[in-house]
């Protein structure tokens, strides 16, 4: 999704990794950053319900990440069937890019990609 010519939303890929480290950095103290990072590599690796899909999108502004929005795939039973949905969870923003109305395009462009996103965490 293109928000205007220098905004895109993109799936999380590990070459992504080194950009959300420096959103981490300037939103956490260290020792909570290193903490995000393996429960982010658990999720992003490990979760059972990923079925190939990245449970990330972020936000870039030209070729900088300026944000990050999670959507972690689970599955629930509604009135005796299993169904699998998404959960919108652990939205960042860069500081110099907060309170400009901009945050609002992660979950928009994540829909883009993805309309079982629900839901909100």
């Amino acid at each position: 999704m293109r928000i205007d010519n220098t905004f895109n939303v993109r799936e999380f890929d590990v070459s992504h990794l080194e950009g959300l480290r420096a959103l981490w950095a300037e939103r956490y103290d260290p020792n909570y950053a290193i903490r995000r990072e393996i429960l982010f590599k658990w999720l992003t690796e490990r979760n059972p319900y990923l079925k190939g899909e990245s449970p990330y999108y972020l936000l870039f502004h030209k070729d900088r990440m300026i944000g990050m929005l999670g959507h972690m795939p689970l599955e629930i039973t509604i009135n005796g069937g299993l169904k699998s949905f998404r959960l919108s969870h652990d939205i960042l923003l860069s500081k110099e890019y907060r309170g400009k109305g901009i945050g609002r395009f992660l979950p928009i462009g994540a829909l883009t990609h993805d309309n079982s996103l629900t839901g909100a965490l």
